[in-house]
């Protein structure tokens, strides 16, 4: 008979969960990763990643990418271009999705810095943020998106529903997929006065506890409950939420862990602001963070006139030196603008400036370096010509430079007798400075040509 009656519950579970399913998985669709120091390819290449892990999950239906690129050909929008809010909302309804997932992909050195952005559609505004997670290579992109998927799968609630009922004994719509256990307790709520707009889903509702059940049998998709508590008659439609285990499965409670000190010291922030800054240059940022407790994250908000929000930067860390490197793209004049905030262990929240008081550095115009000719020549400080004489037989030297030009001096002189020698030069210039002076009996004449 015990046989039996397992049969039946097994056969209600498999056509009643089959054939009904209340509990709906979020529709998400991925639009877009945006790379900053990144390539495209990597890009695609975590987004693509990312997408497989968001379709094995078991709560969340990932819209698949063909349906995405067909609405926003019909449209004529590129999906990479569709990274303000309103587009993503306007993007999202005409698919039909609940949630739009936004990702950004940050290469710093050989480190990737990895977070997404989840906006809720009905609400029309961001819901929330993730925090950067690092990856040390593409290698580790799957890693990384098994974390995005289970903290995104955290926020989505869970509400089973009664399908149906084996005897007397209510099935819920969820199983061992979703963690139920057998012992547990669900308390039983009936919604009234349910308002739901034009495409059919619920914007106000009033609840109402009825009972409690508690898990007796278990499958993948379902679970067979009994009923503990009830104030009105459970039925099918009613929804349950989940409580507390059973008193016989409640595990012991453990003894309470020391106390530490409160910690009420926020990070402390050391950064000497960049006043001044040429455009399409690299902003290097570095700072020293250090905290009583532990520093657990350091981020670098930018923008530049261009920009209507700030973009978050993950600082990457050396001991007590934080450093963010801004692209050089970004950095155009007149001016830009950055503050800086870190969280310790404990949870506290110090900034350098902050969002209403940023620190502004002034871009300034990078000039264009221009190379001089090279004159041609012998510039007006250099001696073009020298020539040397003395009072002797010898005749002199003589030597010309000038360029390309010569020059051919002539010396003649005439017999001792007649005490005088005589000196004749022909020089094709004309500039000649002479200069005489005599040392021991010895006249000596320098001629110099100065351009």
């Amino acid at each position: 008979m015990r046989g039996l009656f397992y049969f039946i519950v097994a056969s209600v579970l498999l056509s009643v969960t089959g054939q009904i399913s209340a509990f709906e998985r979020q529709r998400i669709a991925l639009f877009s990763v945006t790379p900053y120091g990144a390539s495209q390819s990597e890009a695609r290449l975590f987004l693509q990643t990312l997408s497989a892990k968001l379709t094995q999950s078991k709560k969340i239906d990932n819209i698949e990418r063909e349906q995405i690129e067909k609405v926003f050909e019909e449209q004529k929008l590129a999906i990479s271009g569709c990274t303000s809010t309103e587009c993503a909302v306007k993007m999202g309804e005409l698919l039909g999705a609940q949630k739009i997932l936004l990702g950004t992909l940050i290469k710093v050195g050989t480190d990737y810095f990895i977070s997404c952005r989840i906006i809720d559609v009905v609400l029309g505004a961001i819901e929330y943020e993730t925090e950067p997670i690092k990856a040390k290579s593409i290698d580790e992109f799957a890693k990384v998106a098994d974390k995005i998927v289970t903290e995104i799968e955290a926020r989505v609630k869970v509400l089973p529903e009664i399908v149906g009922f084996v005897g007397e004994h209510p099935v819920i719509d969820i199983g061992s997929d979703f963690g139920v256990k057998p012992g547990e307790v669900f308390s039983v709520i009936r919604y009234t006065g349910v308002v739901r707009d034009k495409r059919g889903r619920i914007v106000f509702k009033s609840e109402e506890e009825i009972g409690k059940i508690k898990v007796t049998q278990v499958q993948p998709t379902g679970a067979v409950c009994e009923i503990i508590e009830k104030t009105k008659e459970i039925r099918e439609g009613d929804f349950c939420k989940f409580e507390k285990l059973a008193p016989e499965e409640t595990k012991p409670a453990l003894p309470p862990k020391p106390t530490k000190p409160i910690d009420k010291e926020p990070p402390v922030i050391k950064h000497k602001g960049i006043e001044f800054i040429e455009e399409n240059t690299p902003l290097i940022i570095r700072a020293s963070i250090t905290d009583n407790v532990g520093v657990k994250s350091a981020y670098l908000f930018f923008r530049n006139i261009k920009m209507k929000d700030y973009k978050k930067y993950p600082f990457t860390r050396k001991g007590d030196l934080y450093t963010v490197v801004v692209d050089k793209s970004l950095i155009i004049r007149p001016r830009i603008e950055y503050y800086i905030k870190a969280k310790d262990e404990t949870g506290n929240i110090g900034e350098w400036q902050n969002k209403s008081a940023p620190f502004r550095t002034i871009v300034k115009h990078r000039p264009v370096a221009i190379k001089k000719p090279k004159k041609k020549g012998i510039s007006s400080a250099k001696i073009a010509f020298l020539g040397i004489s003395a009072t002797s037989t010898l005749c002199g030297i003589a030597c010309a430079i000038l360029g390309e030009q010569h020059y051919r001096a002539y010396w003649d002189s005439n017999t001792p007798e007649e005490g005088e020698y005589h000196k004749r030069m022909t020089i094709l210039y004309d500039r000649v400075r002479n200069i005489s002076f005599g040392v021991a009996g010895v006249t000596f004449t320098i001629g110099i040509i100065i351009k």
